[in-house]
């Protein structure tokens, strides 16, 4: 591409699950996209799931289209079982978030996480003690 727009919008390189190709958007993609994620705050997280499956299975398969059955199987899977990692990849390349971002999510919910374990673990032990201390 020749100008500094087109440039901006270019392919990217998708990296998850041993899928190491690079992707080209099209105009109208970051619009579909959009949509899916705002539309996504109110349907829920498996609407999103399953809009965001056909959504990018859409644009790999226009770059690298199946070319049997069992291909498009593969594909299927993949995106299954890459389902989270290639949302957060498409949101970095969509300019929703960054990898900044989400690394900060990432140790705040782990953060939070261990509160709730250790939470959870100081509840039996109280109700033990206070159980010591009505026996008598």
């Amino acid at each position: 591409m020749s100008n500094r727009y087109g440039e901006s919008v270019g392919k990217w390189e998708l990296k998850i699950g041993g899928f190491n190709k690079e992707l080209t958007p099209v105009k109208g993609d970051a619009r579909r996209f959009n949509k899916l994620m705002n539309e996504s705050e109110e349907f829920g997280t498996d609407w999103l799931f399953d809009n965001f499956g056909v959504f990018i299975k859409d644009i790999i398969k226009r770059d690298y289209p199946p070319n049997n059955k069992q291909e498009e199987g593969e594909l299927d899977e993949y995106v299954e079982y890459n389902l989270q990692n290639l949302i957060l990849e498409t949101q970095v390349r969509f300019r929703w978030t960054t990898y900044a971002e989400i690394e900060k999510t990432k140790k705040e919910e782990l953060q939070i996480r261990r509160e709730e374990r250790k939470a959870r673990r100081k509840k039996p032990m109280m109700q033990r003690q206070q159980g010591l201390n009505t026996k008598g």
